[in-house]
């Protein structure tokens, strides 16, 4: 089933004039709880450098929400009721009138447009707490409960979308659990994760409307999770490399170089172990690793792609279900627009059909077919017709083949099967014609290990007479350059990289891309506890970013409570607190009602996490970069975006 994606509205350009000083510094208003004055109440900062002045006494304040425009707060006094409060005037207003002891308001979050707020109303029962998504027009004082769960269900995190017409949150149930997006008016709800999917503890929309932050937790009792491949370039002339990708628990994979050169195939894989599904799909990026695109946007894995020699076309693998079995699966070559568009199958013979390669000439495909405990080459017509297997040796195993930039060739690794780690396996560099009568040995290889079939894959050179693979044997390690008529192969300068694999050389020939880790000493295994894992996620593309929140020292853990995006979406306010156990805060012997909770700021950009202000919870970080900017007399005229531009001399 494929994931559902969801269309978000673009809010409209309205044309830039001169504003007042005041309104550029909105941005600044930052409101936290704090329990300074011996009661949780509400102050507001004005910027990161500012010093807080309170706004609340003896409310027992939570929750609170800022207005998009910075004049007015809205907060839970004493659990019951929610209120507004005039920063200018300190006038307060009481929004709801609860009379029920078992209901409680919580997760206060101000609309965008400034009409609406949005809540968490909990209610206690016999069943255990029930948990109803809200939305309260202010001018009005209506309520609408937008989400009311029959069964148990928890609801947690909401926060608006920057068009005010959405609303993200995570659920978690006896059976399910994800992130959702519901309507504003409750309707057309759509689940963005794919199931199962782990617990979440912060989710925020971002100031970039494509963009969601959330926090995951796992329990981690070995070492942290290996350092995933990543695309790397090298410039073949002054063997320098750079890395087009970094960052995130995923492998990326090099597939194919668009023949203009100017983009680059590549596949995503989550490494076993960590969160999120275990697939991988196509990516398409520009050749500097930026604008990335996923392609397929499925459920199923696809691990190999090609482009047509024109670029208007990609031909692929996937995994495709047979049966409802566990394991009962084959593999199928698939062809697509080269936007990802209008996907059509193009093998139906059972087994293992992967890894295809367009000819030159456009015309064939070559394919690996995996059948009876065999690989072995195959090619077809590009409709799928006329398939013929062209390699017919002893070997046990054939890899993926790859064709000559001038066609003649096909070149492929070949050797025997792999029984366990310990074992060094014969194999061999090998090119065939593409009807499969004259196979040539280039050059012999002694393997200490088969790592990953799919991706054990040489590179044709622009000249159709060089190749380069990447080979871990018992003496040499790294990536090797060989011409085909030679027996002697050149190792390439790989840094201090390890792991390389999957070689695709550009079309201009001076580049080459490869995966690799990057070299690193051991580190020491993580005590038992919760390592929280900070994600970004593109809603276009369902593509994560992800880096791991520090601990502090020792065997700290972190306890969290809310999230929140600055205005220009390149810093975030995380509040939490440490724990020296899992069950155990961190408390000050001096203060004993010191519950150590703290504001960190998170910088995107440099993947930094800083502790900001002490004795603070739930800070709300006013959002301007939503909304319009107003003049006095209450017409929008300008967005805050263009507000942000520098001024024309």
């Amino acid at each position: 089933m494929k994931r559902k994606l969801f269309a978000f509205s673009c809010i409209a350009l309205l044309i830039s004039i001169d504003v007042s000083v005041q309104a550029r510094n909105l941005e600044d208003k930052i409101v936290f709880v704090s329990e300074r004055q011996g009661t949780p109440e509400v102050f507001l900062v004005e910027g990161l450098d500012g010093r807080p002045f309170q706004l609340t006494r003896n409310l027992f304040a939570s929750w609170p929400a800022i207005s998009p425009d910075g004049t007015e707060v809205v907060f839970v006094a004493h659990g019951s009721n929610i209120f507004k409060l005039n920063i200018a005037t300190r006038r307060i207003e009481q929004l709801t009138n609860n009379a029920e002891q078992n209901t409680r308001y919580e997760q206060l979050d101000w609309s965008p447009d400034g009409q609406k707020i949005l809540f968490i109303m909990a209610t206690s029962v016999l069943e255990g707490p029930k948990k109803d998504l809200c939305v309260m027009d202010i001018k009005r004082r209506q309520i609408q409960h937008i989400l009311q769960p029959d069964s148990p269900m928890l609801i947690v995190h909401p926060n608006w979308s920057p068009d005010s017409e959405h609303i993200i949150y995570y659920y978690q149930s006896n059976r399910r659990a994800g992130i959702s997006i519901i309507s504003d008016d409750g309707n057309n709800i759509v689940n963005i994760t794919p199931d199962p999917f782990e617990p979440v503890d912060l989710l925020t929309w971002s100031p970039k409307r494509s963009q969601i932050g959330y926090i995951e937790s796992t329990v981690i009792t070995q070492p942290p999770p290996p350092n995933p491949l990543q695309i790397y370039m090298m410039n073949l002339a002054k063997e320098s490399i750079t890395a087009l990708t970094s960052g995130g628990a995923e492998e990326r994979i090099p597939l194919a170089w668009h023949p203009d050169g100017h983009k680059i195939l590549f596949a995503m894989l989550n490494p076993v172990g960590r969160p999120g599904p275990d697939w991988s799909d196509i990516f398409v990026m520009d050749n500097n690793g930026e604008n990335i695109i996923n392609l397929t946007q499925t459920p199923e894995e696809e691990a190999h792609a090609s482009w047509s020699p024109d670029g208007e076309k990609i031909v692929f693998d996937r995994l495709v279900k047979k049966g409802e079995a566990i394991g009962d699966f084959e593999s199928a070559i698939f062809v697509m627009e080269a936007d990802g568009q209008n996907p059509q199958r193009l093998t139906f013979e059972p087994g293992l059909n992967l890894a295809p390669v367009w000819s030159p000439d456009g015309n064939k495909i070559a394919f690996l077919s995996y059948r009876n405990d065999v690989s072995r080459i195959h090619t077809m017509d590009i409709n799928g017709q006329d398939v013929q297997q062209i390699t017919h040796h002893g070997r046990e195993l054939d890899g993926p083949p790859i064709w000559s930039p001038d066609g003649k060739w096909i070149a492929f690794m070949s050797g025997d099967a792999q029984v366990d780690w310990e074992q060094v396996v014969d194999w061999g560099l090998y090119v065939t014609d593409p009807q499969g009568r004259h196979e040539n040995l280039i050059t012999r290889l002694k393997l200490t290990h088969l790592s990953g079939l799919g991706w054990f894959r040489p590179a044709w050179a622009p000249d159709s007479q060089h190749l380069i693979y990447a080979v871990e044997e018992q003496n040499s390690a790294g990536l090797m350059k060989i011409r085909i008529d030679e027996k002697v192969p050149t190792p390439l300068k790989t840094d201090e990289l390890i792991n390389w694999s999957s070689p695709v050389w550009s079309p201009e020939g001076g580049n080459l891309l490869f995966s690799a880790r990057e070299a690193r000493e051991p580190i020491e295994p993580i005590y038992l506890g919760t390592e929280h894992t900070m994600y970004l996620m593109n809603l276009d593309t369902a593509q994560k970013h992800a880096f791991l929140l520090p601990r502090t020292s020792g065997k700290k853990y972190w306890d969290l409570s809310r999230l929140v995006w600055g205005p220009d979406g390149a810093q975030l306010i995380l509040s939490g607190r440490e724990r020296d156990s899992l069950g155990e805060e961190r408390r000050d012997p001096r203060r004993e009602s010191d519950r150590e909770t703290s504001l960190y700021l998170i910088d995107l950009d440099t993947e930094t996490v800083t502790l900001w202000m002490e004795d603070a919870r739930q800070a709300d970080w006013v959002r301007p970069g939503f909304v319009y900017a107003v003049d006095a007399a209450g017409k929008r005229i300008t967005t805050w975006g263009e507000l942000k531009k520098p001024e024309k001399p």
